[in-house]
């Protein structure tokens, strides 16, 4: 601005000249002033009204700058508040298209005509301090902006990774230093150099429109979670990689002890459970029963089928996440899926329920535990099952898919709730009550079959579309 005074003042011959900013934000903090000149800082007393000589713009057309002589009866009182030194002024708009940012001034000590050419000149000159306002205005915003987002990045309990598209450390908060600990070795280094933890390294090396996530050990024996997106670099030449970083520590311990409480609590209850089966068979031996004898035995018999099944749903859950008893052997995958179709067979036609199994010829056999995956294989059928509509169909269709193979169960019934989908897989979880009081479903058969995914290397997913029906798709690895 200094550059720009000197410049008007050599440029018009004026005796004063005087920069006007408005502030930014009414009332945020005082407007910058510029002077330059004899009297030039004695115009502070009128800074008001000159602002809002110009301060309005015309609704199209060059803004006409305001210009008014000493005694020349329109100045309304202008100079009566101004030295006798200053004899004319002129006043011209400095404004982008969008923001007024306030106003040039340049004084004389006589009288003038004001020629256009002059004011044409005071114009460009305006031009210029317009966009210099701009530029700086700009860099203050992103420079507020960089350091409000630095202090919310330092604040957050979540740890940020952010790398760039030359896969070097760009950034890490000090949540993710801490969580990190000699796993982080500097920021500004490759990946490779910089990251020492290899799980991690080898996710933020990905490249992927789907964001990816992973737990793995951090510092202090802390279990960390780290979810990791792809992003547009701000030139769109290069793709970035965000790394958000959770300490789930005390959420894998509660998830254990909860194991650990369940996985007993279901033991103690075969022995009790079989024993009510046994005496109610006893009971039915001893001689005849009424109708409403029989109808007690019935439920009594139920009931404990049902809370076997239930401890025996625990028990393989508990038996795939421990790894206990499990073999990894070669399976031929289309003999599993023709035996758990042919054992859902009935159940599908007492719910009018139409099967239909498309196998393709030659698959290879699969490194895997047959009775596993029967179990989670026979879950996501019995779902697509029990929430269709009367009348609907389930397909079954198995397809090799690079080194996978891919099981895909589609039914047209209830489909799943956007609410409802992120904790399909949870323990417990029932996306929607059964229809069937006797066969109540206790939301173990979703996360059975993913630990059953996870044990093999494998991968479960989905696709719904709430009231259309939903495909879930089992993918094996070829090889172990």
């Amino acid at each position: 601005m200094e550059i720009l005074l000197h410049s008007v003042e050599t440029a018009t011959g004026a005796q004063a000249v005087r920069l006007i900013l408005a502030p930014l934000y009414r009332g945020e903090y005082p407007a910058d002033r510029f002077s330059l000149g004899e009297g030039a800082a004695a115009l502070g007393a009128v800074d008001e009204r000159l602002l809002a000589a110009v301060r309005d713009a015309p609704p199209a057309g060059r803004s006409v700058p305001f210009t008014a002589n000493r005694n020349s009866g329109t100045d309304d009182g202008l100079f009566d508040t101004l030295p006798a030194a200053i004899g004319a002024l002129i006043v011209v708009r400095i404004a982008s298209p969008s923001a007024f940012y306030g106003a040039l001034c340049v004084a004389y000590d006589e009288p003038q005509a004001f020629a256009e050419g002059l004011l044409d000149l005071l114009a460009g000159f305006a031009n210029q301090g317009s966009l210099a306002v701009t530029n700086s205005r700009l860099l203050d915003g992103t420079e507020y902006e960089r350091e409000r987002l630095a202090a919310i990045l330092e604040a957050i309990p979540e740890g940020v990774l952010v790398v760039d598209a030359d896969d070097c450390v760009q950034y890490a908060n000090p949540t993710a230093e801490a969580m990190l600990g000699a796993g982080l070795l500097g920021v500004g280094r490759p990946v490779a150099e910089s990251v020492s933890q290899p799980d991690l390294a080898r996710l933020l090396k990905e490249s992927a429109a789907a964001p990816r996530s992973m737990e793995f050990s951090g510092a202090e024996g802390r279990r960390l979670r780290g979810v990791v997106r792809s992003v547009r670099s701000a030139d769109g030449n290069g793709v970035w990689q965000v790394c958000v970083l959770q300490d789930v520590t005390s959420f894998r311990e509660l998830d254990e002890l909860k194991t650990e409480f369940v996985h007993t609590v279901s033991h103690d209850l075969r022995r009790p459970l079989t024993m009510m089966e046994g005496l109610v068979h006893m009971i039915e031996m001893l001689g005849p029963l009424n109708a409403a004898q029989q109808e007690y035995a019935r439920r009594i018999r139920l009931s404990a089928q049902e809370m076997n099944r239930l401890v025996k749903d625990l028990l393989d859950l508990g038996r795939v996440e421990s790894g206990v008893e499990i073999r990894r052997l070669p399976v031929q995958l289309s003999a599993v899926v023709e035996r758990v179709v042919d054992g859902l067979k009935p159940e599908a036609a007492a719910n009018n329920v139409k099967l239909r199994v498309k196998i393709p010829d030659g698959l290879p056999n699969i490194p895997a535990d047959a009775s596993l995956l029967e179990r989670a294989l026979g879950n996501l059928l019995e779902n697509a099952i029990r929430f269709n509509h009367p009348g609907g169909t389930v397909d079954v269709a198995v397809k090799l898919s690079g080194d996978t193979v891919v099981v895909a169960v589609t039914d047209n019934g209830i489909g799943i709730a956007p609410a409802d989908q992120p904790r399909v897989f949870e323990k417990f979880f029932r996306v929607a009550p059964t229809s069937d009081p006797e066969h109540p479903a206790w939301g173990l058969g979703l996360a059975i079959a993913k630990s059953v995914a996870d044990w093999h290397g494998g991968k479960i997913w989905f696709e719904t579309k709430l009231g259309q029906g939903s495909t879930f798709y089992l993918a094996l690895p070829l090889r172990g």
